[in-house]
């Protein structure tokens, strides 16, 4: 569970107030996600708004979840009805999908009312629905235009870290912590093993590679967690 985090929150409302002409008068902390600290943001004139405040860490994107290839994404998908049923960001003033507090990054969404789907397991009802989210989604290709586009190049990230930290535990003394031992031995044994199953996802990333499909958008991270259900039965796809 997220604890919520320590900030200055009259600073936050007015930061929100300036930015999206918006006048905050409760703030919920929510102990949900796995990133970014959240909170339901209840406005004047009874408007609600779902607040994700996030690090602002200014690394290279190296994912389809770089912000500004998915707000801009999302946010055609759902104002031109493409896909309404996904979690919309809200624009600022000045048209940006994100805005700087701190330390942090703010982003505002349209506010869901309903429960997420859970790792329970998907039932045979929510799978249809589901299917027609996705098919909608990868159709909607040709229909949308973002400036920062990712393209899924199959690469494998972890390809030198991991036969660079087999090496590192050959190579361990007896004076090396405790844990590191721990590591060796459990992995050391299994090291052809699992250069085995490298070896066979350099073959599939070959194949991958050497479809030559049509490239479509896709969510990367369909889980319970990022799939809601509203009271009406209507399915909404998150993050």
């Amino acid at each position: 569970m997220r604890i919520e985090p320590v900030i200055d929150k009259t600073a936050l409302v007015e930061t929100v107030r300036r930015e999206y002409g918006l006048h905050i008068e409760r703030l919920t902390f929510v102990p949900v996600g796995w990133v970014a600290h959240c909170y339901i943001a209840d406005c004047a004139g009874g408007e609600r708004y779902f607040l994700k405040i996030g690090s602002d860490s200014g690394q290279i994107p190296t994912a389809a979840s770089d912000l500004d290839f998915y707000l801009p994404l999302t946010w055609q998908l759902c104002s031109q009805r493409i896909l309404p049923h996904i979690a919309c960001p809200v624009k600022t003033r000045t048209g940006q999908f994100t805005v700087r507090f701190e330390k942090h990054l703010l982003i505002l969404f349209d506010f869901i009312e309903g429960k997420t789907v859970g790792f329970g397991g998907l039932s045979d009802d929510i799978l249809v629905k589901l299917a027609r989210l996705v098919g909608i989604l990868h159709k909607s290709t040709s229909q949308i235009k973002v400036e920062h586009p990712f393209y899924e190049r199959f690469d494998i990230a972890f390809e030198n870290d991991l036969v660079n930290s087999l090496d590192v535990l050959a190579d361990m003394t007896p004076g090396d912590r405790n844990g590191k031992q721990e590591l060796r031995t459990l992995l050391l044994p299994r090291k052809d093993e699992i250069l085995g199953y490298l070896n066979r996802l350099k073959e599939l990333q070959a194949l991958a590679r050497a479809t030559g499909k049509e490239m479509v958008v896709c969510h990367t991270d369909l889980h319970g967690e990022n799939l809601m259900m509203d009271d009406q039965g209507n399915l909404y796809i998150l993050d």
